[in-house]
């Protein structure tokens, strides 16, 4: 999966600096972009399957970020 993801530029690798046999994972900006429209397309389905629920705050609003 990550192999997929990365080939479509939204993931990257990249070399840890202590220990050379350990990539690292990174989301790139293209990755970041696809998240937030997702975040924002699953946040209008629960409010629309739940109108007057907040979806600010706990578990919601952490993974937000």
């Amino acid at each position: 999966m990550l192999r997929t993801l990365e080939g479509e530029g939204l993931v990257g690798r990249a070399p840890d600096p202590v220990d050379s046999r350990v990539k690292r994972g990174r989301v790139t900006e293209a990755g970041e972009a696809v998240r937030e429209r997702a975040m924002y397309a699953v946040e209008r389905a629960v409010r629309a399957d739940l109108p007057g629920r907040a979806c600010d705050g706990g578990a919601w609003g952490a993974a937000r970020g």
